[in-house]
């Protein structure tokens, strides 16, 4: 949580404010989601999720679009519409 307000003005997402992994492979496209459920980010996983996991510091994912910026906010107006 103490991460969500730089990855939502478009931090990068570095293994310390991660709390909890799917699987993923490196250079999939990701979600970024917070511990209260919202979508915080769609990010390239810079590792698979089986590396990441035994990680203890280091960017995982490059934050491609954050909640709240031109292109989300373009998709989730599609979605409602």
């Amino acid at each position: 949580m103490g991460a969500k307000e730089k990855i939502l003005n478009g931090a990068d997402v570095f293994r310390p404010g991660i709390i909890e992994f799917s699987d993923f492979k490196k250079d999939e496209i990701i979600l970024v989601i917070s511990e209260d459920n919202k979508l915080l980010a769609i990010g390239r996983a810079l590792y698979d999720s089986n590396d990441a996991i035994k990680m203890k510091k280091g960017k995982i994912v490059e934050n491609i679009h954050y909640y709240g910026d031109k292109i989300t906010k373009y998709y989730l107006n599609k979605i409602k519409n």
